[in-house]
């Protein structure tokens, strides 16, 4: 998934979800659940800034 709604759907996750881990008061399951969202949408970000930055297609070619 790419393109300026994408990048801007990962940002507003990842601020979230910091802001969650940060100030909220939370707990055992529902704080290992934050923690795996912030994970993934680090690595989904990733994946639609760095790979365009370094003009990667991302694609394998057989």
């Amino acid at each position: 998934v790419q393109g300026p709604v994408a990048k801007i759907v990962a940002v507003i996750i990842i601020i979230t979800t910091g802001l969650t881990l940060a100030f909220g008061d939370t707990a055992g399951g529902f704080r290992r659940l934050i923690q795996i969202v912030f994970g993934l949408s680090i690595a989904f970000a990733a994946s639609s800034f760095f790979l365009s930055f370094f003009s990667f297609g991302g694609g394998a070619l057989v």
